[in-house]
């Protein structure tokens, strides 16, 4: 399989968080793929950002690119996200993916992904699910879509806007 160019960015609130958050943070695999971890300027404290641009169309990408990307986005955020996240009081913000020909965001809406009271972390969930969400999604039909947690855990895969 040859590799597929993209990056994965995560942007911290640097109202919320600081610098050793982000030296916590670092994923093991920073080395295999292109990871950029900074702070930026939200008006919510405890907000983050995570994109993760892949250089192809979500068609000619393989599966097992999308299988391995999930893992290690599975393992860096079981790891070390969630701890960093579960110490601030209201954690927001959502997840984009973007390839050339679509872009899908995740929220998990109404729920929080790192209250105490939950026992399952959403954001883990949703990776654990990632290549089966994307299979659902079609870039003739529309260009972006989103894709939310429902009120009985079932997930929700549409479109945004219709091309």
């Amino acid at each position: 399989m040859e590799p597929v160019p993209h990056t994965i960015e995560l942007r911290l609130g640097y109202f919320g968080y600081r610098g050793e958050d982000i030296d916590a943070i670092l994923p093991d695999f920073i080395r295999d793929r292109e990871t950029i971890i900074g702070l930026r300027s939200y008006p919510i404290p405890d907000h983050f950002v995570l994109i993760i641009t892949i250089e192809a169309t979500l068609t000619s990408v393989e599966k097992v690119f999308i299988e391995e990307l999930a893992k290690d986005m599975y393992e860096w955020t079981k790891a070390k996200l969630c701890g960093l996240l579960r110490k601030k009081r209201d954690p927001d913000g959502p997840t984009l993916i973007r390839f050339r020909d679509v872009e899908i965001e995740y929220n998990w809406g109404a729920k929080s992904a790192y209250e105490p009271s939950e026992n399952s972390d959403l954001l883990i969930g949703f990776w654990e699910r990632l290549p089966a969400l994307l299979e659902k999604i079609d870039p003739l039909f529309a260009k972006e879509w989103e894709i939310v947690l429902t009120d009985n855990n079932g997930w929700s895969v549409h479109a945004i806007e219709k091309k």
